[in-house]
């Protein structure tokens, strides 16, 4: 019997090709069996598949390399079996050596066997999953029948249906993504250079990696860092499920976010976005790695989720998944480890060591990248997970301050959710009724070892766009038999049966006793995860989600169902540990300050007090625009940066001096609680609630349907001046005066202006809002090449986008005076129409300038209640421009 890699090792000569001699290795897991594709530039270009299986990878030679398409059988010769450090290999083999030419790593990833992979091999019908960066789904090896004296032992390499089948006339993958998957070079490129996938490349600017550099010399002097290669497979660590965040000054807490877990591999120079799975994704996250090519470093692995943010500034999965196929300039980034950075493997440093040199990586990031980096709480999971839960975020994460980066799921890393989710499979679907058409629910399930236990029915949730795009994919995957152990009872309902590939998210209410979902409700396709990977998740070894002996099981405290979002009813918290070293509690304006040492700002040093003492300063000039306003406030209780978010309604703890509003908006049948401040203490209890943003709406609490202002944002796009800036507030201030209003200025603080008119509260804001796209689309069309009323980004080159949406009911700009959560911080502050000139620099009004500003009696806004325009004017602008 001949020994494994025997014959890999008799047609070598290890003296003279780079290829690794390599060894068996011990079995390993079936989820981490690797799959690789090596394009092998010999005497005749070929395809090299290898699938791991004992130690060693089993290796077919396919001449015409693999497709997508169900129509092609693809001939696979069975040759010899190679080293699993094979699959790294991409060079040069010498001419004149075995197999002499160039090797690139096409595809590498991972898969998985459908059954027991040794039966399928001998009986000659091996089918299995693949989770590559280029091939994915499911597949399938057939042994043909040798002929008379044949020799070779020839398979077929086949595409099963699924949804990751093209036709190959629309989609050839070997035409499509001709380039290595390992390093990004293409063949001429590796014969070229020579050397192995990860081999460093020259450094043709090598300042720019002079920082981090020189961070990671400064983090080693307490630990030892391997230089290595950045691997070709890299598992994410994984957090365990409880519930309830821990306490100590030993962990971190960091918000949950909810999107696509993604490892963006940057090495020379170039970037890679992976999925857990390891499948590439850098095609459809297009804009994150080219943003990351941009960082001052030639290797990094940072580690992450790639999300869409709502209007509130939470992550929402369905929007991420819009935004995919639509916006894709939408998905941002949220950064929150690093494993390697400058050649180095940095993964056994601990987590905030780690973190700083992410900070660092990340520190000279324009506002408007994608890349963001999350930052964490200190010792504080339960204050986090009680804004989180109010702010309708996923929950919190939470983690060892001390511990090393360890691929897998361990209890270094613990996540607490505020609402029951879980990742389920279906096996099938019951037919529509009505609006509802083909599909009516998804039939669901989990796996328990290779069973795929039932879980029930998903039909809410489902919008129109998801139930077509479901239908078309199950329609390709369906099957005459439940693929469910036991099958499900369904009875009343038309039932399909599919292949169970396709996995989606669900939030739910509780398990019942049966096991199966209560008020489940659709949240979105998981395109990361393989199927056999689903299992119930569990907390502290129970079931999540369970349900009580004999009653419904509450949620956890703090922790909204789907339909219901409000705030926890639970006490404040409190400061968390690790606050309670920022100093004794301070007093402004009689209002108490916490934690007022607590750094806000850390550039600045502008501190929680800070921020107190100016709103207490600039009050006088601030409540008039900000007064009895329902509010949108921007709450940063860690800080400037990640763990934001917005908050309209209260929650429990309101200071007293924050006061509400009972508001039904236009259209809804019941009313919502929305916050306001009448007083100088109330702009102050907002600083000690940690907000850094206050937003107005452009109407009073007297008679909120009815505005007071009308706001037009001019919001520059790329390669735009601020001379053009300025330009474009004049005429747009020319344009308004001619329709007989009074423009007054403000810069936003960011970087653009907001031009706006006082009117008098006549009209209601439904033709407010008819009046100011009016007002957009004539400026507009009158100024094409400077200004443009759409928000794509597409179409915003070197021209401003003039914006009207804030002319609704419920929407907000920017208050007057206040900070803005940006580095400095800096302020929106109004102006006069003469301090527009091109030296102006918007960004230097600091609170602390702002504040001296506002005390010299500065106030360019002081009569703007004064010329607001009645319903003569209103109506002669409207009938002007109907003209």
């Amino acid at each position: 019997m001949v020994a494994p890699l025997e014959e890999y090792h008799a047609k070598r000569d290890f003296t003279h090709t780079p290829e690794p001699a390599g060894e068996v290795v011990g079995e390993r897991v079936a989820p981490t069996l690797r799959y690789v594709v090596q394009k092998h530039a010999a005497t005749a270009l070929h395809y090299d598949f290898r699938l791991e299986l004992d130690g060693v990878l089993l290796s077919w030679a396919i001449p015409k390399g693999p497709s997508l398409d169900t129509h092609d059988k693809r001939l696979a010769v069975h040759v010899e079996d190679h080293p699993l450090d094979y699959g790294d290999f991409e060079g040069g083999i010498p001419k004149g050596e075995y197999g002499g030419g160039t090797v690139m790593v096409w595809d590498t990833g991972t898969w998985e066997p459908h059954g027991d992979p040794h039966e399928g091999l001998a009986r000659g019908d091996f089918k299995f999953t693949l989770h590559g960066a280029k091939l994915h789904g499911l597949w399938v090896l057939v042994h043909m029948k040798p002929r008379p004296g044949e020799k070779r032992e020839n398979w077929l390499l086949i595409k099963e249906r699924d949804e990751f089948v093209r036709p190959r006339d629309e989609y050839d993958v070997l035409a499509e993504e001709p380039d290595s998957a390992a390093s990004g070079r293409s063949l001429d490129e590796i014969a070229a250079g020579g050397g192995r996938a990860g081999d460093p490349a020259p450094d043709p600017d090598p300042a720019p990696s002079a920082l981090p550099r020189a961070a990671v010399r400064a983090a080693g002097a307490t630990a030892a860092l391997a230089t290595i290669p950045v691997p070709a497979l890299l598992d994410p660590e994984l957090a365990t499920l409880v519930d309830k965040p821990p306490s100590g000054a030993e962990w971190v807490a960091e918000a949950k976010y909810d999107g696509y877990r993604v490892l963006i591999v940057l090495e020379n120079g170039h970037a890679r976005v992976l999925t857990r799975s390891h499948a590439d994704w850098t095609d459809r996250f297009a804009g994150l790695a080219r943003a990351a090519e941009r960082l001052p470093a030639d290797s990094a692995v940072l580690d992450g989720e790639a999300v869409v943010f709502d209007d509130t500034g939470v992550s929402r999965f369905a929007l991420l998944q819009a935004a995919l196929g639509t916006h894709p300039e939408r998905v941002a980034f949220a950064a929150f480890d690093l494993l390697f950075l400058g050649g180095h493997d940095v993964r056994d440093l601990p987590l905030l060591q780690r973190k700083e040199l992410l900070r660092t990586v990340l520190a000279g990031e324009p506002a408007d990248s994608p890349l963001h980096y999350a930052d964490h709480l200190a010792g504080g999971g339960q204050e986090l997970f009680a804004h989180a839960c109010s702010a309708g975020l996923e929950g919190v994460v939470c983690k060892r301050a001390d511990s090393r980066y360890v691929a897998g799921r361990g209890r270094e890393w613990q996540k607490v959710k505020c609402r029951h989710s879980q990742e389920l499979v279906v096996g099938g679907y019951t037919e529509g009724e009505g609006s509802r058409g083909a599909l009516g629910a998804l039939l669901v399930g989990f796996y328990d070892g290779e069973r795929l236990v039932y879980a029930g029915r998903v039909g809410s949730g489902l919008t129109d766009a998801a139930l077509a795009s479901l239908t078309a994919q199950l329609r390709v995957l369906e099957r005459e038999t439940s693929p469910f152990d036991p099958p499900p009872h369904i009875t009343g309902h038309a039932v399909h049966w599919a292949e169970p590939t396709l996995v989606i998210e669900a939030a739910f209410r509780e398990w019942t006793a049966e096991g199966v979902l209560r008020q489940p409700v659709f949240l979105g396709l998981r395109e990361d995860k393989p199927a056999r990977e689903v299992v119930r998740e569990v907390v502290d070894g129970a079931p999540s989600g369970a349900a009580s002996a004999g009653a419904a099981a509450e949620p956890s405290a703090g922790a909204p169902t789907p339909a219901d979002t409000q705030p926890p009813a639970s006490p404040d918290p409190g400061p968390p540990a690790s606050a309670r070293g920022f100093g004794a509690d301070a007093s402004v304006l009689g209002v108490r300050v916490t934690n007022p040492a607590k750094l806000l700002f850390p550039e600045s040093e502008f501190t929680k007090l800070s921020l107190a003492e100016y709103y207490a300063a600039v009050a006088e000039a601030m409540l008039p625009h900000v007064a009895d306003r329902p509010l949108t406030l921007v709450r940063c209780p860690i800080g400037h940066g990640h763990g934001c978010f917005y908050q309209r309604h209260p929650d429990a703890g309101l200071p007293a001096d924050v006061h509400t509003l009972s508001h039904a908006l236009s259209g809804h049948a019941e009313p919502d609680t929305w916050l306001t401040v009448d007083s100088a203490e109330g702009l102050v209890a907002l600083a000690q609630m940690g907000v850094l943003e206050i937003h107005t709406w452009q109407s009073h609490v007297d008679a909120p349907n009815r505005p007071d202002r009308v706001v037009f944002d001019l919001d520059p796009g790329p390669g735009v001046t601020w001379a053009a800036i300025c330009s474009a507030a004049e005429l747009v201030r020319d344009e308004c005066t001619a329709l007989g209003f009074e423009p007054f200025l403000k810069s936003t603080g960011s970087k653009g202006l907001h031009v706006v008119l006082p009117i008098e509260p006549v009209w209601e804001f439904v033709r407010i809002r008819a009046l100011s796209k009016a007002i957009v689309d004539r400026i507009v069309a009158r100024h094409p090449e400077s200004l443009t009323g759409k928000m794509a980004k597409d179409v915003r080159s070197n021209r401003i986008f003039f914006d009207y949406l804030r002319n609704a009911e419920s929407a907000s700009a920017i208050a007057p005076y206040s900070t803005r959560n940006l580095q400095g911080p800096s302020c929106a502050v109004p102006l006069a129409w003469g301090e527009l000139v091109e030296s102006l620099d918007i960004r230097s009004f600091t609170p602390a300038l702002v504040a001296k500003r506002v005390a010299s009696g500065t106030d360019p806004w002081a009569d703007i209640d004064g010329p607001s325009a009645g319903v003569r004017i209103l109506r002669a602008a409207e009938n002007a421009l109907e003209a």
